[in-house]
């Protein structure tokens, strides 16, 4: 969570694409999914973040 980029986050394209906005929208997310899994938020947690690129466009 905390090595997300402010890269990520403008290509993820919400928001304002700030990083700032990306972890204000996705903290209570993660919090929420840590809670379910009865496991310890914190911002070192490790994500898994993927890029797509399109290679057909949606006509």
């Amino acid at each position: 969570y905390d090595e997300v980029t402010t890269e990520f986050a403008y290509a993820e394209g919400e928001g304002d694409r700030t990083l700032n906005w990306w972890r204000d929208a996705h903290a209570a997310f993660f919090k929420a999914e840590c809670d379910e899994l009865n496991i310890d938020w914190h911002e070192q947690r490790l994500l898994v973040l993927e890029h797509f690129k399109v290679v057909y466009p949606f006509e």
